[in-house]
C-alpha cells in the first residue's frame, strides 16, 4: 500500500473521506525491515502476513532468551523461559491480533533497562530507549505495556531495592550500581542525552495519533475497560486453543468472567517451574539474582493486579470496589486512556514470570548436579560428556511442556483465494479510476459478522472504501451501514445518494432471503447513479451525478433542557436541515456555548458529536452535556459553531 501512488502512510483506503484513517489501528511500521522485502519479493499480502507471524513467534522466543541469560545467566533456563514464553497458547490465540505477537523488542528494552540499573552506563540506556521506540512502532498498545512495566520497575528500585539516602544522596564515583540515582547529575545528564533522539523517533508517530485521538476521542472509560478485564479465576481460565485443558473450561464456564480477551491461563507448568525459582534459595554464578528475583516477581503480581481492572469482579460482576493498580495506569500513563482491553497484560505478566522459570530450571538442573550417590554417574557423564546429559534433562522438560500445557486444538485456518482468483466484480474495480471512493453493501458494520473478505478483495483495487470493519468505525460510517442493512427504502437510497461513495457494489446473496430480491431490483438513479453492469451475482452502479443537494449549516429548530430542579442542566438541542447534511470528515466538533446570568457570564468551549446524515427536514439531536446553572436565573444562551448556524434564545 505505500508504493500505491494515490493512497498516503496515514490515511488508509477505508472509513473514507476520513483524515488520518490508518491510525484507528496499529501501524505496524516496525515490522516493515521484515515484511517489505517478502511483499517486494513475492507481491503476496497472505504470505508476507503468515511470514511476520512465523518470525513473530521465533525472534520473540530468542530475545526473551536473550533478556533472561543477561538477568540470570543461565543457557537452559533462559532457553526453557524464551520458549514457555513466546510459544504459550495465550499468544497462539492472539494470532489474529497480529500487532499483539510482534513484541521482539519488548524483552531487548527489558534486557538494557535491567543492565542500566546494574551498570549506569549511558550506552544501555540509550538501547533502552530505541528498543522502546521499536516496540512503538510495532505495536503501541504493548508499548503502552512496555511503559506501565518500565515504570514500575524503575519506581521498585528506587524504593525497594534501595534505602532513601541512596536514592537522594550524591555518588562516590560515577556509572556506579551503588551510586544515588536521583541525586546523581550524569543521571540526568543521560536522560537529557537519549531523551532527545527518543522525543525525535516517537514524535512522527505520536504526533499523528493524538491528533486523530483528540478528532474522535479514543480515549475509553474506565466502565467499558471493565467489560474486558479480569476476575480472580479468570487466571485459571485457559485458551481456546488449549487442548488438554478443555476441562477445566468447561468446568468454570458460566462460573466466573471469560471470553477471548479473559482466557488468560497459561498451564501450570509454567506456574511449577516459577515456584520453584520462587523459593529457590542456593543459585550459584549469580551475586544479584536474589534481588532481581523479588524485583520481577513483584512487577508479575503488579501486572496481574491491572488485568482486574479499575474495579473489582467476582462471579462475572462488577462490584463497587475500586482498584488503585489500575486506575493509577489509566491516569498516569500516556496513552493508557486508549487502551480497552487491561487483560492484555497478560503477556508482560508472563514475560515477568519467566525469569523465575529460568530460575526454577537452573535450580532443578543444580539440584540434579549436586544429589548424593544415585546421580554420581550423571555427574560422570557430565564430565565426560559435556553438556549432553543436562541437554537431555532439558529435552525431556520441553517434551513434557508441549505434551501437557501447550498441546494445541488444529486450526485449518482460512483459506485465501489467490489474486486471480478473486471475483469479477474486483477485477471490473481495478480498471476503474484508483480515485473514487466505494462502498460495498450490506457494509456489516453495525450489524456483524465481519466480512474480512471485503479487506481481502481490496488489495486489488485499493479503491477508498466509505465503509470500514475495525475495532473503531466512524459515527457516519455507523449510520450509513446501518440505513442499508434492512429493506431498501427512500430513507437508504437517498443516503447513498448523499454519501461519498462514487462506486456502489450490491452484493444481494449477502442480504437476508426476505429482502434480497429487493435489492436486486433497487433503483439508485433517481439519486445520481447509473447502473454499470451485473458481475455474476452482484450489481455495480456508478455514479453520474450529486442530485440531492446539502446544507452546509445545520439550524437549530428547538432547545432542551432537563433536570433543572437540581440546578444541573443536560442542554440538547434539536436541528434539522433544509435540504440535506451529511457530515464525515470529523468526529467531535468545536462548539462555543455563551449563558447569560443575572449577575454573570458563562462561556464554556466544548467539542461535541454532529448527527452524520440528515434527510431534508429529518431531525437530529446535539448533546451539550451539563451545566450547573440555576435555571431561575438564566436570562439568554447562545451557540456558536463551524457547522452551525448561529442561535440564541431568550429565556426570560
Amino acid at each position: 500500500m505505500l508504493s500505491t501512488p494515490h493512497l498516503s502512510l496515514w490515511n488508509a483506503p477505508y472509513m473514507y473521506p476520513m483524515k488520518g484513517a490508518f491510525l484507528t489501528s496499529e501501524t505496524l511500521l516496525g515490522n516493515l525491515w521484515i515484511t517489505l522485502p517478502v511483499q517486494k519479493l513475492f507481491h503476496n499480502y497472505v504470505f508476507t502476513t503468515n511470514f511476520l507471524i512465523f518470525v513473530a513467534f521465533v525472534l520473540t522466543a530468542y530475545t526473551t532468551f536473550l533478556f533472561l541469560f543477561e538477568v540470570t545467566e543461565s543457557y537452559w533456563g533462559s532457553l526453557v523461559g524464551g520458549l514457555i514464553f513466546s510459544f504459550s497458547p495465550y499468544r497462539w490465540a492472539h494470532i489474529v491480533h497480529i500487532q499483539l505477537l510482534t513484541i521482539y523488542f519488548y524483552p531487548l528494552c527489558l534486557l538494557f533497562f535491567t543492565r542500566y540499573l546494574k551498570t549506569r552506563k549511558t550506552s544501555s540506556l540509550f538501547w533502552t530507549a530505541m528498543t522502546f521506540c521499536g516496540q512503538f512502532y510495532c505495536c503501541i498498545y504493548m508499548a503502552v505495556t512496555l511503559l506501565t512495566l518500565l515504570t514500575f520497575l524503575l519506581f521498585f528500585h528506587l524504593f525497594a531495592e534501595r534505602s532513601s539516602s541512596q536514592r537522594t544522596n550524591r555518588p562516590n564515583s560515577p556509572n556506579c550500581p551503588n551510586s544515588k540515582l536521583l541525586a546523581d547529575p550524569t543521571f540526568w545528564k543521560q536522560l537529557a542525552f537519549v531523551g532527545t533522539p527518543s522525543v525525535a523517533l516517537l514524535l512522527p508517530l505520536a504526533y499523528q495519533y493524538f491528533r486523530v485521538s483528540y478528532e474522535w476521542s479514543f480515549s475509553h472509560g474506565v466502565s467499558t475497560n471493565s467489560i474486558y478485564s479480569c476476575e480472580l479465576f479468570s487466571f485459571l481460565s485457559p485458551s481456546l486453543y488449549a487442548k488438554n485443558y478443555i476441562w477445566l473450561k468447561n468446568l468454570l464456564q458460566n462460573h466466573v468472567r471469560t471470553g477471548e480477551e479473559m482466557n488468560v491461563f497459561t498451564g501450570f507448568i509454567p506456574w511449577i517451574l516459577a515456584g520453584v525459582g520462587l523459593s529457590s534459595r542456593n543459585i550459584t554464578r549469580h551475586s544479584t539474582l536474589s534481588i532481581l528475583r523479588r524485583r520481577f516477581f513483584w512487577a508479575a503480581l503488579f501486572m496481574a493486579s491491572i488485568m482486574l481492572g479499575p474495579v473489582f469482579i467476582w462471579r462475572n460482576q462488577a462490584t463497587s470496589i475500586p482498584l488503585l493498580p489500575y486506575l493509577l495506569v489509566y491516569s498516569i500513563i500516556p496513552g493508557a486512556k486508549a487502551m480497552r482491553v487491561p487483560s492484555r497484560f497478560n503477556q508482560p505478566l508472563l514475560l515477568c514470570t519467566t525469569v523465575l522459570i529460568a530460575i526454577g530450571v537452573e535450580a532443578l538442573l543444580q539440584r540434579i548436579d549436586r544429589s548424593p550417590r544415585p546421580n554420581r554417574l550423571l555427574r560422570g557423564m557430565k564430565k565426560s560428556g559435556g553438556t549432553a546429559i543436562f541437554a537431555g534433562i532439558v529435552g525431556a522438560l520441553i517434551v513434557l511442556l508441549l505434551l501437557v500445557d501447550y498441546r494445541l486444538v488444529p486450526e485449518p485456518g482460512i483459506q485465501v483465494p489467490s489474486l486471480s482468483q478473486f471475483p469479477e466484480v474486483y477485477q471490473y474495480l481495478n480498471q476503474g479510476d484508483p480515485q473514487r471512493p466505494i462502498v460495498e453493501l450490506p457494509m456489516f458494520v453495525s450489524n456483524p459478522p465481519y466480512r474480512f473478505e471485503y479487506f481481502q478483495y481490496q488489495t486489488l483495487h485499493w479503491r477508498p472504501n466509505v465503509g470500514s470493519q475495525g475495532s473503531f468505525v466512524t459515527p457516519a460510517t455507523q449510520e450509513l451501514s446501518s440505513r442499508t442493512e434492512r429493506e431498501p427504502d427512500i430513507r437508504a437510497l437517498m443516503s447513498l445518494g448523499m454519501s461519498p461513495a462514487d462506486t456502489v457494489i450490491i452484493h444481494p446473496d449477502l442480504y437476508p432471503q426476505n429482502i434480497r430480491e429487493k435489492w436486486e431490483k433497487a433503483d439508485l438513479s433517481p439519486f445520481g447513479f447509473r447502473f454499470e453492469n451485473k458481475f455474476g451475482n452482484d450489481l455495480v452502479w456508478e455514479r453520474i451525478e450529486r442530485k440531492i443537494k446539502t446544507d452546509p449549516l445545520l439550524k437549530v429548530s428547538r432547545m432542551e433542557k432537563t433536570d433543572e430542579a437540581k440546578a444541573i442542566n443536560y442542554t440538547h438541542l434539536w436541528v434539522q436541515p433544509k435540504l440535506g447534511w451529511t457530515y464525515f470528515t470529523e468526529g467531535l466538533v468545536p462548539i462555543h456555548i455563551r449563558i447569560e446570568m443575572e449577575n454573570e457570564i458563562l462561556q464554556f468551549d466544548r467539542r461535541v458529536e454532529f448527527p452524520t446524515y440528515l434527510l431534508p427536514n429529518e431531525t437530529g439531536m446535539i448533546n451539550l452535556g451539563k451545566f450547573r446553572i440555576n435555571p431561575k436565573k438564566l436570562k439568554r444562551f447562545s451557540v456558536e459553531s463551524p457547522l452551525l448556524a448561529p442561535y440564541s434564545e431568550t429565556l426570560h
